[in-house]
C-alpha cells in the first residue's frame, strides 16, 4: 500500500480517557494533503491513517480494522472518490461508514451526494475546519446543529 510517511506525536494531542477512539481514513493522491490532514486528525484525537491511491482506500474499507469515517479527495487519478464512495456504497460490510469527499472543485460540481457521501468540504479549508467537519460525519443526521452538518460549510 502506499502510505505516506507521518512522524507521529509531533503534534498529537492525547486523548481523552473516556473518548471512543475514531479511526478515520484519509485518501488524496497528494501526499502533502494526506500529511497535513493526518497531522490534524491525530492532534484532535482520531486514530488516523492516510492512503495515496483509491486502490489502498478500497483495501483499507475492507480490512478487518475498516475505518468509521473515510475522507476522499474526489479528483484523484484511475478511479475518483466519487466512485471509491459508490463502491463503499456497494458493499454490504460498509453500510456505517461515514464518507467525506473533499476537493478543490466547486461543490454544485461534486455530485457528492449522488456518490452516496455523507458530506462535503472544500479545498482549501481552514484546518480547524476538519475536525469539525469528521465530527459532523458521525453526528446522527437528527442531532445536527445548523450549519455543522455534513455538506456546510465550515
Amino acid at each position: 500500500m502506499n502510505r505516506v510517511a507521518v512522524q507521529p506525536g509531533r503534534v498529537e494531542a492525547p486523548p481523552s480517557a473516556d473518548a471512543r477512539r475514531v479511526l478515520v481514513l484519509v485518501a488524496d493522491d497528494e501526499p502533502v494533503t494526506v500529511e497535513l490532514m493526518v497531522v490534524v486528525l491525530r492532534h484532535a484525537g482520531y486514530e488516523v491513517d492516510g492512503v495515496t491511491t483509491c486502490f489502498d482506500a478500497l483495501a483499507h474499507a475492507a480490512a478487518d480494522t475498516a475505518p468509521d469515517v473515510i475522507l476522499l479527495d474526489a479528483m484523484m487519478p484511475f478511479m475518483t472518490g466519487l466512485q471509491v464512495c459508490r463502491e463503499l456504497r456497494a458493499m454490504p460490510h460498509a453500510a456505517d461508514l461515514r464518507i467525506g469527499i473533499f476537493s478543490s472543485a466547486d461543490e454544485s460540481d461534486v455530485d457528492w451526494r449522488g456518490a452516496g457521501a455523507d458530506g462535503f468540504l472544500a479545498k482549501p479549508f481552514d484546518v480547524r475546519a476538519l475536525p469539525r467537519f469528521v465530527e459532523s460525519l458521525l453526528a446522527p443526521p437528527d442531532a445536527a446543529t445548523p450549519g455543522a452538518g455534513p455538506g456546510a460549510a465550515p
